[in-house]
């Protein structure tokens, strides 16, 4: 009976009969459409602005403008792409796009732009803004190139040095937000919020033209160091021209700067909005004024409050 009972076939596994056959094969993922990458993204034409998102044909359907996919789902901004060219050649390569290159710079309109790096190269745009003046002031009241700083500072240092600290905050504070500012006008209601995000996160790049800035205070040396220790060529015909050249490169570089920045600005919200003519043209005499009252408050109203803060702690004392 043992014998017997071992040689006994065992009975059938209907729960293995059961499965479908199809469930033994590898699971295979399904087959990604190249063409029409726009099945997960939120892209947009850059003709028209129609929403590309699960299209698949070569034209756009809204303006039968030409499409490809591939770059309009690929972000063209050097400044994306720093890993693979450096950082510095990124950052001036997107200055070049963002004030020279319009049209390019535009159409990242239509593709996802990334708001963390928009503010990064904003900040960096302004530090180095920033920064080379901090230091070419400190060199003016290091060096006494300057009777009249040198003087100040000799009589009263603890009142020059505050005077000048706060006025180098200031100055930082209305920098951060004059590059700020402009953003709060590039997301109308009726434009999808993708739209806004991304046009928020492109006007950061507009501040590009105060990158020129740190030449300005380059040629702002050579003309201290030419005017104050005569280094140049004692030929006073070459040393006032060169002086001379210097200044009017540092003027025209200022007047650039103050008429790039905002033009570019301009020119991105009318692109972003689809604004008329006449929004285009309020933004353009806005934008300055605005930039004056941040300036007021910032210069005057902060240090007033400052000011009035502290008289109030010391009368408590």
């Amino acid at each position: 009976m043992a014998d017997a009972s071992k040689n006994t076939p065992s009975p059938p596994n209907d729960r293995a009969d059961q499965e479908s056959p199809l469930s033994t094969q590898p699971s295979v993922p399904p087959a990604v459409d190249l063409r029409a990458p726009t099945s997960v993204l939120n892209v947009f034409c850059p003709q028209c602005g129609y929403n590309l998102r699960g299209i698949d044909s070569a034209r756009c359907p809204e303006c039968a403008y030409s499409l490809d996919f591939r770059r309009l789902t690929e972000p063209q901004l050097p400044w994306l792409q720093r890993s693979e060219i450096g950082s510095v050649r990124a950052y001036w390569r997107t200055v070049r796009t963002a004030i020279v290159r319009k049209k390019t710079f535009w159409e990242e309109l239509s593709r996802p732009v990334s708001y963390r790096d928009a503010q990064l190269f904003r900040w960096i745009t302004v530090l180095l803004a920033y920064l080379p003046l901090v230091l070419l002031i400190l060199a003016l009241m290091l060096s006494g190139v300057n009777a009249d700083i040198s003087t100040a500072l000799r009589r009263n240092p603890f009142l020059f040095i505050s005077v000048t600290v706060a006025l180098l905050v200031c100055l930082l504070l209305f920098m951060a937000g004059a590059t700020g500012l402009p953003s709060y006008f590039f997301h109308p209601k009726r434009l999808p919020v993708e739209q806004q995000n991304r046009a928020v996160a492109l006007s950061y790049y507009c501040c590009a033209p105060l990158a020129w800035l740190s030449l300005v205070y380059v040629l702002a040396v050579v003309v201290l160091v030419g005017v104050g220790f005569k280094f140049f060529n004692p030929n006073k015909v070459m040393h006032d021209g060169i002086i001379m050249g210097c200044v009017l490169l540092a003027v025209y570089l200022c007047c650039r700067i103050a008429l790039e920045w905002p033009m570019a600005l301009c020119s991105l919200h009318k692109c972003a909005t689809q604004s008329p003519s006449k929004r285009y043209g309020l933004f353009f005499l806005l934008l300055p004024l605005l930039w004056a009252v941040l300036g007021c408050i910032v210069f005057i109203g902060v240090p007033l409050a400052v000011g009035v803060v502290a008289l109030v702690v010391a009368s408590l004392w």
